[in-house]
């Protein structure tokens, strides 16, 4: 039997932070980019080790932006490669003590002498100002719009593009009038989605730092991903029976850097189907008022939620306790909306939109990359991440796709041997799907 293998695991990044013209990358310690499905755009949190004179006499108190650089270190030379990530972020607040001082403490001799750690809250300055942008909109009757028409149509109007918005699984059925009243385009986003459902499946939204646009049917993209995904990572043995098994995993992370990882770490995992169900019901019953009919029934079970808008790999059956299913849920207060006018043709994509959602997972998986960390692809929550374990018992329930559900990179401040400053990066992933189990 081989023994363990051990590699290194480390890669730098060069860091650079500037408000109007004044450097404080001297005083960086670390950066955090937070970035899930549930939010509308990323959070960066930057960590300073100053004093608060460097802050008071710059007037560093958010009427000007922060322009952020992250370059990799080429290993080879050392050198800055590429070009950067570049964020222009807005100062949320921070939190500034103010210990005991001189009364006269001006000038260099008192400068720095009572440092304190400061937590800047930002937010990309691009995806705030599109995704807040005024919207106040009339669809007379008859729009002839669908709910995903209405929305491009919104997004193009305030600024931004719709090359990132995918059509795939969309609701088909026309709007015959609409009122949106006074809000931001964010708030108009989810007013549209709620009234109609933009898509069939669950919704995915989202304003990425540069202010791009994206939104997809969350069901689809996992569907089409779920076997290639935006990133792979392989999840090693300690020990190999062949070691050629780690040459090649190696091989195809250096072939690929940056799209394929590995890693040692333990993966943590949480399974919590049955409290899913009996949290939301397994028998789900909408009692819809169209406007022609007294009533309408729409019936789903979890079975077949899972089946038609569930992310699963292989196997689209879930492991419950059967006595789970015994609960029920109905619904009374869903209006419905006919696919053609007034025709009676009721469209359903308002209710299979909300189960998708409620159960795309059940299942949950966090694992940490730590090597040759691409940052801008590490932040692209919504997008599907494949897990390849080495373990043969894991394979079978842990192995294949997952939807991205949220992102952490922490990037450190390291200082190296003989002199300097370098940072090295980490990225927390959680990744989820409806089923557990691959196949």
């Amino acid at each position: 039997m081989a023994a363990p293998l051990t590699v290194n695991t480390t890669s730098e990044y060069n860091v650079e932070l500037m408000v109007k013209g004044f450097d404080l990358t001297p005083f960086l310690v670390t950066i955090r980019i937070l970035n899930s499905i549930k939010g509308y755009w990323p959070q960066i949190n930057l960590t300073l080790h100053l004093d608060n004179q460097t802050i008071i006499e710059n007037d560093i108190f958010g009427q000007d932006l922060f322009e952020l650089r992250i370059w990799f270190m080429d290993r080879s030379t050392g050198s800055k490669a590429g070009k950067p990530v570049y964020f222009k972020l807005i100062h949320l607040q921070s939190n500034l003590d103010l210990p005991e001082k001189p009364e006269m403490n001006i000038g260099s001799n008192y400068t720095d002498i009572q440092r304190r750690m400061v937590t800047v809250q930002t937010v990309p300055y691009a995806s705030f100002n599109l995704m807040s942008s005024f919207v106040n909109k009339l669809f007379q009757e008859r729009a002839g719009l669908r709910p995903m028409d209405v929305i491009m149509q919104l997004v193009i109007e305030c600024g931004g593009t719709t090359e990132k918005v995918e059509t795939d699984n969309q609701n088909e059925s026309f709007i015959n009038q609409l009122i949106i009243p006074p809000t931001t385009l964010r708030k108009a986003i989810d007013y549209v989605d709620e009234k109609f459902s933009i898509y069939k499946g669950p919704l995915f939204r989202y304003c990425n730092y540069d202010g791009h646009y994206l939104m997809w049917d969350l069901y689809k993209k996992f569907q089409k991903m779920k076997d290639t995904g935006l990133i792979k990572v392989y999840k090693l043995a300690v020990q190999y029976q062949d070691p050629a098994k780690f040459v090649e995993i190696n091989r195809k992370t250096l072939d690929n850097l940056g799209v394929e990882y590995y890693t040692y770490d333990s993966f943590q995992t949480t399974n919590y189907t049955n409290s899913r169900i009996m949290a939301d019901s397994y028998d789900h019953t909408y009692v819809i008022h169209p406007r022609e009919d007294l009533y309408y029934y729409l019936q789903r079970s979890v079975d077949r939620i899972v089946k038609e808008q569930g992310l699963f790999c292989e196997k689209d059956t879930l492991n419950i306790l059967p006595d789970v299913k015994t609960r029920k849920n109905y619904n009374t207060d869903s209006v419905g909306f006919e696919a053609d006018g007034y025709s009676g043709v009721l469209d359903e994509s308002l209710i299979t939109s909300r189960l998708g959602d409620k159960f795309k997972g059940c299942s949950a998986i966090k694992f940490f990359l730590k090597r040759d960390i691409d940052i801008i692809r590490c932040m692209k929550v919504g997008e599907v991440a494949v897990i390849v374990p080495s373990s043969i018992h894991e394979i079978k329930t842990y192995g294949g796709g997952y939807l991205i559900m949220s992102s952490e990179i922490t990037i450190n401040k390291m200082t190296r041997e003989g002199g300097g400053d370098n940072f090295q990066c980490i990225a927390a992933i959680t990744g989820i799907r409806t089923v557990q189990e691959k196949q």
